[in-house]
């Protein structure tokens, strides 16, 4: 997964936030669906994203990012914050 890519997806203010919830994401190629498969993914963001201005800083906003749940015990170490991103 493409770190810088996340991280341009949010406000400068939230980057420390957003390290931490990208820390324990999963980096796997190969993605579970709700179908219960597993797909093979040759990326797990789409190139394709949305540009937005909010407070006069530019975000880009992938249309998707494909990745598995994180560990539970990890997904603890969270802030009330980061679980919502």
């Amino acid at each position: 997964m493409k770190e810088e890519t996340i991280l341009n997806a949010f406000p400068a203010a939230l980057r420390k936030d957003v390290e931490k919830v990208i820390e324990i994401i999963p980096v796997e190629q190969k993605v579970l669906h709700a179908d219960g498969n597993f797909y093979q993914m040759s990326s797990s963001i789409d190139s394709n994203e949305q540009i937005i201005f909010l407070d006069k800083e530019l975000l880009r906003i992938p249309n998707r990012i494909y990745i598995n749940e994180p560990n539970q015990d990890n997904e603890k170490l969270l802030t009330t914050l980061q679980k919502t991103f």
